[in-house]
């Protein structure tokens, strides 16, 4: 119940800060790609889990993905941003 409740803070603020991140002529390309990570991640990440605990057990799934920080799209942005 938290880890929804931090989701959905974390996308209202995601929401209101991509537009103060890049110029307007990029802003269509991050959200696009913004919606791209979190899909393929969605996809994938599930799939890398079920790998992992086919080869271990379930304490080393949730070891691994305590110790991972979460995925940060700002991050990409501001990388792509400096690309341009």
């Amino acid at each position: 119940m938290l880890q929804y409740l931090g989701a959905a803070i974390n996308g209202a603020a995601w929401q209101a800060i991509v537009p103060e991140l890049l110029p307007r002529s990029q802003l269509m390309a991050a959200i696009a790609l913004n919606s791209a990570e979190f899909n393929i991640a969605r996809a994938v990440g599930p799939a890398i889990a079920g790998f992992i605990l086919v080869a271990a057990n379930a304490g080393v799934v949730f070891l691994i993905d305590a110790q991972l920080p979460s995925t940060s799209g700002t991050q990409t942005i501001v990388a792509i941003s400096d690309l341009v």
